[in-house]
């Protein structure tokens, strides 16, 4: 009897173990199965956006030729400045050394042209035969070189009405304000102003010197 039970009892543990078997392999199969038939679904993919290259600047003719327009005008009026130099005003003080009492607005004048081109010495107010406006106190004899005579002349009679200018006299020449005209040779160097500019001025102020 003890050995048909223990018979018994290892048939039923190796019935046992089979079903557990069986089990264990029906278990495996079907993960097998699911691991091989789940559809797995795919996670969206977004696109990566490629760039866009900007558009070419169309060419604009007008924009081109207003720009080579506009050059060449600056370009001109530079040359035209460098071909016509201002004479530069200077800062100089107020001087009426030699010239005597002559009339205020020739005083305001003289100092502005004997001021611009550095002249030392200026005579104004003396005793002249004929009818020079020197015993008047109406002119002014600029002691110059000939360049500063020249410049000297050309700046007196360019402002004439300004500066209340009648004549200008240098180089034996005499200049109302339309040209130069001959004068007769008087014999010397200081007479015939080959040494110096004689202005003559107006007899009476100009607007603007009467309201100063």
């Amino acid at each position: 009897m003890l050995a048909a039970a223990a018979l018994g009892g290892a048939l039923t543990i190796t019935e046992r173990l089979g079903s557990v078997e069986e089990a264990v392999s029906d278990t495996l199969s079907g993960m097998a199965t699911a691991a091989t038939w789940s559809p797995v679904t795919p996670r969206p993919v977004t696109p990566m956006a490629e760039p866009v290259p900007p558009e070419p600047e169309k060419f604009n003719l007008d924009s081109l030729l207003k720009a080579v327009a506009a050059t060449e005008r600056e370009l001109t009026a530079r040359a035209t400045q460098r071909e016509q130099p201002e004479v530069a005003v200077r800062t100089c003080p107020a001087s009426t050394s030699g010239f005597g009492r002559v009339k205020s607005w020739v005083a305001t004048s003289g100092k502005e042209l004997r001021c611009r081109f550095d002249v030392d010495t200026v005579h104004g107010l003396a005793a002249r035969a004929g009818s020079s406006d020197h015993p008047s106190g109406l002119a002014l004899d600029f002691m110059v070189n000939r360049a500063e005579g020249d410049k000297l002349a050309a700046y007196a009679l360019k402002n004439k009405d300004r500066l209340g200018i009648t004549y200008v006299i240098w180089r034996q020449r005499i200049n109302y304000g339309s040209g130069w005209r001959a004068m007769e040779d008087r014999g010397g160097a200081t007479a015939n102003h080959q040494d110096h500019v004689h202005i003559s001025f107006q007899r009476r102020p100009t607007p603007l010197d009467a309201l100063t």
